[in-house]
């Protein structure tokens, strides 16, 4: 427990007791959340949490690709996402594919082109997210602006995110392989340590 203690602090996963919002991502844009992009919005949030990663059902047109992302931009989205199959166009649409934590919101600069995968806008706000991990697609029907989470997805999330990102984590920030207890031993101790200041926050500040 001792070891969890000093190493859990990099650690982010998700527990159905925090809050999570839903927001859409014309492809590719949805798939390169999954590759480290800096999302880009013409809006600024103060929200800071958990957010399904929702592809919507239409793509973004080649022609509107091409100039929200500009030349450079544009061949390097498709050089990131050479390794997937089939056209660009045949990828996944209308479900959520991701989960990822909001953890700051700021005015774009000329710097972020590369992280964002669009040219400079200073109009736009940089969204920025962290611990984005892969779940198994379940279909969602988008809207504008965030969307409500239904309690039996939030309640499903932990058998929906991919294994191998909390494998990772665990491995990374719990104790490697020397560490004696399983994925899901130690996932169960967090759960029930006590809450911190009467309400409980994310896993990370559990211990």
């Amino acid at each position: 427990i001792q070891n969890m203690k000093e190493n859990i602090e990099n650690l982010g996963i998700y527990t159905p007791d925090q809050e999570l919002r839903a927001l859409s991502w014309k492809q590719p844009f949805a798939e390169l959340m999954l590759r480290g992009k800096i999302e880009t919005r013409t809006w600024k949030t103060n929200y800071r949490g958990w957010v399904l990663i929702c592809a919507s059902k239409k793509p973004y047109p080649r022609r509107e690709l091409e100039v929200i992302s500009g030349p450079t931009q544009y061949f390097k989205i498709f050089e990131n996402l050479s390794d997937m199959d089939g056209d660009l166009y045949q990828w996944r649409y209308g479900v959520a594919i991701a989960i990822g934590r909001l953890v700051d919101c700021r005015p774009m600069e000329l710097i972020d082109e590369s992280e964002c995968f669009v040219a400079f806008n200073p109009n736009l706000f940089c969204h920025v997210y962290a611990d984005v991990q892969a779940i198994k697609p379940i279909p969602w029907k988008g809207s504008q602006g965030w969307g409500k989470v239904p309690m039996e997805i939030k309640m499903q999330m932990e058998e929906l995110i991919q294994p191998n990102f909390r494998e990772d984590c665990i491995k990374e920030n719990i104790g490697g392989a020397g560490n004696e207890l399983s994925l899901k031993e130690i996932i169960g101790i967090v759960k029930k340590l006590p809450p911190i200041d009467g309400h409980w926050t994310e896993a990370k500040d559990y211990v």
